[in-house]
């Protein structure tokens, strides 16, 4: 196999890449190999764009949107918290109003300011800057900002949030779009850790204006399959090749996946074919999802807004609280996007989820339901292991920079998705695993 970065190749040949997926981390991944002089083929599923066709309001990262020469590919719309008695604040990024206190906003744009620059570490770290890049960009923030910077991955969203401001609905507000997706409540141990995530992405303010579609259209010369890969055929430490759910071998010299880490290695590939190390850090990958997904026609009330519905940070623990035993939260709280007409409802996931998802959307006039999807219809529409958005809990301990081994758990398998790289489904992480690949090839 020429090429391949398992074996003992120049870099200098060609390669035949298959990529498995259709969301933007595929795509991005597919596209970038392409351009190297690679024979690429795709392996897309029967759904297009997979568990994150759910998430259609996501942009893609400005790493993906540049390399691709896409131009803006992000929205700017704000935020709106809502509660149950019709209080509001209105969040932009240079200012706050509504149930705020004059000194929240005081203080909001320091704030903005930490937030931007833990982003830009974040952002650094995900790409794989060098460590002394990272570090002396860290040092020229300055003492004070330097501190809060190192500090917020690893507070719960509580400390954070209530060393900044008094109001109650501005916590809840950004504490609930950090949670989006997520099974952990503001007052988890670096909590924290999933508003630096969606900050550094743009999407607590913003909105996509590209999404993987953009990618697919740059796609020529790429060769579909649309199917659902079945197994992978592991000899030796490598893969030989992938069997599709219609009986189809796809032989190649490396494979990329961006589907979830535990459908892949577990059921694809099988575990007694990892490293011990690997087999066991995939069996305790967390996947298990409390987050349920309703389609609406949405209402003219909230048009063009994002809205968080929420009260106060305690709700939002009271509402996490119950999945810890494996129940449901009697009082859910959620995130609409009044473009797409997406609604995610935290931990939600069984008995009653229908009529808790329309008393809210009756309380908070947000439209008609069409659909409900819960995290097992997630996972039998979507094959996504648990019904997980992005492939795993987005905890601090789950971070793709510490966990190394799953981007590339055989030789010539690499892993890009919104569970083992950076940036969900923006297609950074596809970006990334591309880059890790020996480039540039020769035709």
């Amino acid at each position: 196999r020429s090429g391949d970065p398992g074996g003992s190749e120049g870099a200098g040949d060609r390669m035949k890449i298959v990529v498995v997926g259709s969301d933007a981390n595929a795509w991005a991944a597919a596209l970038k190999l392409k351009r190297a002089g690679n024979v690429v083929e795709m392996v897309t599923g029967s759904v297009s764009g997979g568990v994150a066709s759910l998430l259609s309001g996501a942009p893609l990262s400005p790493e993906v949107a540049s390399q691709f020469e896409l131009g803006v590919v992000l929205k700017i719309v704000g935020r709106v918290g809502v509660s149950a008695e019709k209080k509001s604040v209105q969040m932009k990024l240079r200012q706050i109003s509504g149930e705020v206190t004059e000194r929240d906003q005081e203080r909001w744009p320091e704030f903005v300011k930490v937030m931007n620059n833990a982003s830009e570490i974040w952002r650094g770290l995900s790409q794989g800057d060098g460590a002394g890049s990272v570090a002396g960009r860290w040092r020229e923030f300055g003492r004070r900002q330097a501190m809060e910077v190192l500090r917020v991955p690893c507070q719960s969203l509580s400390e954070l949030l209530d060393d900044w401001f008094q109001s109650d609905l501005l916590k809840a507000t950004l504490a609930s779009a950090a949670l989006r997706g997520a099974r952990q409540g503001p007052f988890s141990p670096g909590s924290a850790f999933l508003l630096l995530q969606r900050w550094a992405r743009g999407e607590i303010f913003g909105r996509a204006r590209a999404d993987a579609g953009a990618l697919r259209a740059l796609g020529e010369g790429v060769k579909i399959h649309e199917a659902e890969v079945e197994s992978f055929n592991v000899s030796l430490g490598r893969v030989e090749s992938l069997r599709t759910s219609e009986g189809v071998e796809i032989a190649g010299d490396l494979f990329v996946t961006s589907e979830d880490p535990v459908s892949t290695l577990q059921v694809k590939v099988g575990a007694t074919r990892l490293e011990l190390d690997v087999a066991d850090l995939v069996s305790h990958w967390d996947t298990r999802s409390t987050t349920a997904v309703a389609r609406l026609e949405p209402s003219q009330k909230w048009e063009g807004a994002m809205v968080n519905l929420c009260t106060d940070l305690e709700s939002l623990e009271r509402a996490y609280d119950p999945t810890k035993y494996g129940s449901d939260s009697e009082h859910p709280f959620a995130e609409f996007d009044s473009e797409n007409g997406l609604l995610y409802v935290q931990h939600l996931s069984g008995d009653g989820a229908a009529e808790k998802v329309q008393s809210l959307c009756r309380t908070h006039e947000l439209g008609e339901v069409k659909e409900l999807l819960l995290p097992s219809d997630l996972a039998a529409r979507f094959g996504a292991d648990g019904g997980h958005l992005f492939g795993g809990e987005r905890a601090l301990w789950q971070s793709h920079t510490l966990r190394e081994q799953l981007r590339r758990p055989l030789a010539n398998l690499y892993l890009c998705g919104a569970g083992t790289g950076p940036g969900d489904h923006s297609g950074l992480s596809g970006l990334v695993c591309a880059g890790m690949i020996d480039q540039p090839v020769t035709v």
